[in-house]
């Protein structure tokens, strides 16, 4: 993964342990293959950006916007946006399991992007 990075300093934008993420289309230095064990696949190309820290990032892409973020559940990443990924914002709904007399119940609490 450094050595991609490297090839690519450049372009460079962000990495995490399966993946890279490159301004423009041109991948230098590193074997694309979506299937071969150990090469690179492109998942896509984005043209807007934010990465805040590690697993915690939004891009657009081709198909619309792509947010990941790592303990928030899919469907509510359409609450977060460019400004609030930016600024930190807490989002409701998220549910967390709580241990209760007689088994576990699911109580919403909320998602704080800081």
């Amino acid at each position: 993964m450094v050595r991609a990075a490297q090839a690519n300093y450049d372009t460079f934008a962000y990495c995490d342990t399966d993946s890279m993420h490159l301004l423009g289309t041109e991948i230098h230095g590193v074997k694309v293959d979506s299937s071969e064990l150990g090469a690179w696949k492109i998942e896509g190309h984005f043209t807007k950006a934010v990465y805040r820290r590690a697993k915690c990032y939004m891009e657009t892409l081709e198909g619309g916007d792509s947010v990941h973020i790592a303990g928030l559940p899919a469907r509510l990443a359409d609450k977060v946006t460019y400004e609030n990924m930016l600024t930190g914002v807490e989002i409701p709904g998220k549910l967390v399991p709580k241990t209760v007399r007689g088994g576990v119940r699911l109580v919403e609490t909320t998602f704080t992007i800081k």
